[in-house]
């Protein structure tokens, strides 16, 4: 009972005080107005309202009510704030309040969806003082006293009239100590917000909604100074910019009745006695297009020079800038004239003279400006000594950003000779003004120690470098001032370079030089010259340990005369021509065969006299035949000069001859033409085979033919030089033929003799037919053997060799049956009769009983496969016997086969073991059944009815598992029954 009554009392103590809370929250719920902002919000102000989690927004309007989800509150409950929705704008609405825990109670407020802005006629609102202006490319914040009027908006004007498409508002929710922030918000980037001077600021008061829209223009306190830089600086020729940052257009001033958007205004300061000039820079575009990127301009200035202050739009800010420095890229000085040239930009010319040229500091008068701005030329400037120049040039008091240094009389290259990588040496640079003091000098990035120098030479040592180069600059420095080159001239290492080429005796060529390179694959020889298409590359040569000598072979050349270069890792040497006093001598040789009958000789000549004289005709004289013949004109080909000579008939090689050109007398040998084999053929009969081919010869004294490695010269008949005949043989296999005419051997011919057919036979075993003859194995087609059974196409076996053939009947046939034979297409053994044997046991061969199992071979005749086997136990039982067939062909002589062995034979075995002195075999075939005892050994110890014995066991043991199985799936059947028992 006392639990009881405790719990009523607690249960009371809860009701009241949620009660009291109750009262408590109802009584400070006050709702005192609400008012809209340029933002398209609702503010709401009162007492207890600024909970999100607790008040319940609803808007009615004709009809219609909208509840507002997302709310802002105040941290002191004093202020909501929500997105009017757009079908209100404009609109009379009222707004209720309800608090999400009591229904009953609600408060309620009329109003318009319009701004509270203050009429015109009524009395401003003072706005306090601007604390701070804090603002960047992106973001623009007012502070202002908290207890004092801020910015609400701004207000856009283009002349007198409002722009309609900038809708803005500030966010001035945030205080912190007294301050208020008043953040910019824009539906559009801060770039593109612009207007002319007569726009406004909205300014509120603390606590009444009025905006007043009327009596604040943007000035200069609310304006942001533009940020902004520039890309570059303008040329004095003028220039087009790009000019980026953030309120490049926030104001701009209109000039009543004369709008400039697109113009930008700055001032040109000059130095006098120039007055100070207004003047524009053009902005590429429309600056009033809302679209516009403010952000970055493209701006055009006019030519000016010096200093000057950029405009902006309003005329509240200026920003310093200079047009662009004088640059200088070039001086010359020309020492007959005393002229002084100097190339470059930004020199600026106008009425006044603003260029000040200082030469070493000195100043220079006698100057004028030409070629539109980019070149000065100073007069009357004589110097005689080498050395630096420092030159400075300003331009409307803008002084060059580094002096120009310019050297007078420089040191000039022109030649520099190479040395190796590996071994360092001595570097000998040739040119002018090589000496007024100890230089410095510098191969790519290493230094070259100096050793001494004068006005036209210079000579340095360098150190073994870690890898070579090519086309290294070459710096040599005399007091300050860097060399030249004429030529563009470039160090390389292990450059070649030729001295001399000399030809020794015979045709080997002596060059000599420096940096040839240590053989193998670094270097190539190029030898080229007139009557050289394509330059010929020598790769095999002979070089000497210092590199400065090389040796090698000359190639045979159309002319006397050619030129060599070396070509090191594809670094050239010069190139130079061979020695004059050692020109190759004139060459020949024989190029080609000739025929055996009326051939023609051709004959290469080398190294000819240029230019090559045409009224030169060469003859031959032919020892073996003591005859002077008059050869063709030369004519120009690769490398060399033909000339052809028309021979006499013969046979053989190593012939002399000797041939006269322009009184030069020249030893050569040349070699009739090889015999040549084109194809051979088979008479009607074919007993003779003819052999077609050229250059036989027409005499069997010099001919030797070898067929097959047989020599057949002997069966010769019908010799002449395109053919001879002999008589065939049996014997011959197809193979090679060899000929040999006066010891000039022929290419090898391979024949192809078409098959020999001898008998046909009959195998009798398995239906297998012999064919015995010669030359079965060919690829020709025409000479292909097909067998013919009965009118059906016999199957090649793959045993058959060259002199057997092996064919498979298509039926066996107890009955004759025909057999025809084809070379190709042609007929050659036809309607042979041939009879199958019965089958037939000729030999027992082998029996083996032991513990692997029974085997047993059987030979005979008339053997078929399949064939069925099995033994016959000594209980009467038959056990079957695998058999496999194996037939052979024992030729005896080529027209009858061996059968006293047997063509066949039967390999059986079983894996059982035969407990019996003898066992019966029974061997059925489709028309026969043969039956017969076989005596075999026995083997103790293994009697068939132990075996039986455990088969029966092996029997038994299955039986039981099959049992136990059985049982097992009785058990499952009757626990799954009472499974389902318990469950019904």
């Amino acid at each position: 009972m006392f639990f009881k009554t405790k719990y009523k009392i607690i249960l009371f103590f809860i009701i009241c005080l949620s009660f009291f809370n109750h009262l408590t929250i109802i009584s400070g719920f006050k709702l005192d107005n609400g008012f809209y902002l340029p933002n398209g919000n609702i503010e709401l102000n009162g007492i207890g309202i600024g909970n999100k989690n607790k008040t319940i927004v609803e808007l009615n309007s004709n009809g219609k009510s909208f509840e507002i989800s997302e709310l802002k509150g105040s941290i002191d409950e004093a202020r909501l704030i929500f997105k009017l929705p757009t079908s209100l704008v404009n609109q009379n609405f009222n707004v209720t309040l309800k608090l999400n825990n009591n229904n009953n109670t609600s408060l309620q407020l009329s109003m318009s969806g319009s701004p509270s802005v203050l009429p015109a006629d009524n009395k401003s609102i003072k706005l306090g003082s601007i604390k701070d202006l804090i603002y960047n490319e992106t973001s623009l914040v007012y502070t202002f006293n908290s207890n004092e009027p801020y910015y609400s908006r701004f207000i856009m004007y283009n002349n007198d009239k409002p722009i309609t498409n900038s809708p803005n508002y500030f966010d001035c929710d945030t205080i912190i100590n007294q301050t208020r922030y008043c953040v910019f918000k824009s539906e559009q980037p801060i770039n593109k917000l612009w207007g002319s001077p007569s726009s406004k600021v909205c300014v509120r008061n603390v606590l009444n909604p009025w905006e007043d829209c009327n009596n604040y223009n943007i000035g200069s306190k609310v304006t942001p100074k533009p940020i902004f830089k520039f890309n570059k600086l303008p040329s004095t020729q003028g220039d087009e910019i790009i000019i980026t940052g953030s309120y490049l257009r926030f104001l701009y001033d209109d000039f009543g009745s004369d709008p400039k958007p697109n113009k930008m205004n700055y001032i040109k300061v000059v130095a006098p006695p120039q007055p100070i000039q207004f003047s524009y820079a053009i902005i590429k575009g429309n600056f009033s297009d809302p679209s516009f990127d403010a952000s970055t301009l493209s701006v055009t200035f006019p030519p000016g020079s010096g200093s000057s202050k950029l405009i902006t739009f309003n005329y509240l800010y200026a920003q310093t800038f200079s047009y662009a420095p004088p640059i200088i890229s070039m001086v010359n000085y020309n020492k007959k004239y005393a002229d002084v040239f100097i190339d470059g930009n930004n020199f600026y010319v106008n009425i006044y003279k603003v260029q000040e040229i200082y030469f070493d500091g000195v100043k220079q008068n006698d100057f004028i400006i030409n070629r539109d701005n980019t070149q000065i030329i100073v007069s009357n400037y004589k110097r005689v000594q080498s050395g630096q120049m420092s030159i400075n040039i300003t331009v409307n008091n803008v002084p060059m950003e580094k002096s120009f240094i310019y050297c007078f009389y420089p040191p000039t290259i022109n030649s520099i000779n190479s040395i190796t990588h590996y071994d360092g040496g001595i570097i000998t640079i040739n040119g002018s003004f090589l000496y007024s003091s100890i230089p410095t000098i510098k191969i790519g990035d290493l230094l070259c120690k100096y050793i001494s120098s004068n006005q036209t030479e210079i000579q340095c040592k360098m150190d073994p470098a870690n890898e070579g180069g090519s086309n290294l600059p070459i710096i040599v420095t005399f007091d300050g001032c860097d060399s030249v080159s004429t030529n563009n001239l470039t160090f390389t290492y292990n450059a070649p370079s030729l001295n001399s080429a000399i030809l020794l005796n015979g045709n080997i060529v002596l060059l000599n030089g420096t940096n040839f390179g240590r053989g193998g694959n670094e270097s190539i020889i190029e030898i080229t010259g007139i009557g050289i298409d394509e330059k010929i590359l020598i790769n095999k040569f002979e070089v000497s340990n210092d590199e400065k000598s090389l040796t090698f072979e000359l190639p045979l050349l159309k002319f006397k005369f050619f030129n060599i270069t070396i070509n090191r890792n594809k670094i050239l040497s010069n190139t130079i021509p061979i020695s004059n006093s050692t020109l190759p001598i004139l060459k020949i040789n024989s190029i080609s065969n000739p025929t055996t009958e009326n051939g023609k000789l051709e004959i290469g000549i080398y190294y000819i006299e240029y230019p090559f004289n045409e009224l030169i005709i060469p003859n031959i004289f032919i020892n073996s035949t003591r005859k002077t013949i008059i050869c063709s004109t030369p004519v120009s080909s690769i490398n060399r000069y033909i000339t052809t000579c028309q021979i006499p008939s013969g046979t053989g090689i190593n012939k002399f001859y000797l041939l006269n050109y322009n009184s030069i007398l020249l030893n050569n040998r040349f070699s009739y033409a090889p015999p040549i084999i084109n194809f051979m053929s088979l008479s009607a009969k074919k007993d003779m085979i003819t052999i077609n081919g050229n250059n036989f010869g027409n005499s069997e004294k010099v001919i030797q033919v070898y067929f097959n490695n047989i020599n057949v010269t002997s069966k010769i008949q019908l010799l002449n030089n395109n053919q001879f005949t002999f008589r065939n043989n049996d014997s011959f296999n197809n193979g090679p033929i060899d000929m040999i005419v006066d010891e000039n051997l022929s290419l090898q011919f391979n024949s192809t003799l078409p098959p020999l057919i001898k008998k046909v036979i009959n195998n009798d075993c398995n239906g297998i037919i012999i064919i015995s003859g010669n030359r079965f194995i060919t690829k020709l087609n025409a000479n292909k053997v097909k067998v013919i059974v009965n009118n059906k196409e016999a199957k090649k076996l793959a045993n058959s060799t060259d002199d057997v053939l092996l064919v498979s009947s298509p039926q066996i046939s107890y009955t004759p049956f025909n057999v025809s034979v084809y070379i190709g297409s042609n007929l050659i053994l036809s309607n042979v009769i041939l009879n199958h044997l019965h089958p037939n046991v000729t030999k027992i061969n082998q029996v083996k009983n032991d513990k692997d199992g029974f085997l047993i071979k059987i030979s005979g005749v008339g053997f078929t496969s399949p064939m069925n086997a099995s033994l016959v136990l000594s209980n009467g039982s038959l056990r079957d016997i695998k058999c496999k067939l194996q037939c052979s062909a024992n030729l005896e002589s080529t027209i009858k086969i061996n059968t006293s062995n047997g063509t066949g034979y039967y390999m059986c075995n079983s894996k059982a073991i035969i407990n019996q002195h003898s066992i019966g075999l029974k061997m059925k075939f489709d028309t026969k059944l043969i039956e017969f005892n076989v005596d075999i050994d026995m083997l103790k110890g293994n009697d068939i009815n132990s075996d039986s014995s455990k088969l029966s066991s092996s029997s038994s043991s299955s039986s039981s598992s099959s049992s136990s199985s059985s049982s097992s799936l009785f058990i499952l059947i009757t626990i799954i029954s009472f499974f389902f028992y318990l469950i019904q």
